[in-house]
């Protein structure tokens, strides 16, 4: 998708091998350029990937220590931070004085946000505006991600799931027609890397 999402929230979902980080930051080995390279490389963002563990898609990645964000300046980093600390680590982040043009991938979401959201992190969404902060959450299925993001979004990027959008419906928005339509071509189409994006808000905030 080639529309510009400065300062937005998206969802990335898709089961495991459904492409969803190579979707993102593609693949230099294959010749796959990725969304953000497509969409963000005028913008002279850095890009900061949230781990809870040593995930072998990012191994590539520089790994920066908590303690050294403030000297991040370009590129690509990655900061593996342990589940229980990550409120402590969005306050980290929302008040330092480097957070400003920052792209925020966070892998595997839902080892600290299944059930909510944090308070910090969820103060970090509210002022992607100031701090010219992206954000994107992955998550695997509808039913792992929580209930309180639904709202929260700007797009959802699907993949093919393992579940139905429907036991998310009560937290969904007008965009219900959207996804519906999306989710019926990913899953009726045979290729196991297809991707669907859907715009959650009617006009831009």
């Amino acid at each position: 998708m080639s529309e510009p999402r400065f300062n937005k929230i998206t969802l990335i979902l898709g089961a495991r091998g459904t492409g969803k980080t190579t979707y993102l930051i593609g693949d230099k080995k294959k010749g796959v350029i990725g969304l953000l390279e497509k969409v963000y490389t005028n913008r002279g963002m850095k890009i900061l990937v949230i781990c809870t563990t040593d995930h072998p898609h990012y191994r590539h990645v520089s790994l920066l220590e908590k303690k050294d964000f403030v000297k991040f300046k370009k590129g690509i980093a990655r900061i593996i931070i342990n589940p229980e600390d990550i409120n402590n680590f969005c306050r980290f982040l929302t008040d330092s004085n480097n957070l400003w043009n920052t792209i925020i991938i966070w892998e595997e979401a839902k080892d600290h946000s299944e059930t909510k959201i944090c308070k910090e992190l969820g103060r970090m969404i509210r002022n992607t505006k100031q701090q010219n902060v992206d954000m994107f959450f992955m998550y695997h299925s509808f039913g792992e991600t929580p209930t309180d993001i639904y709202r929260k979004i700007d797009y959802i990027s699907l993949f093919k799931t393992l579940d139905h959008w429907e036991c998310r419906k009560t937290f969904m928005g007008s965009y219900i027609s959207r996804i519906d339509k999306a989710y019926k071509e990913v899953q009726a189409s045979n290729n196991n890397y297809i991707n669907k994006t859907v715009r959650t808000i009617d006009a831009i905030r």
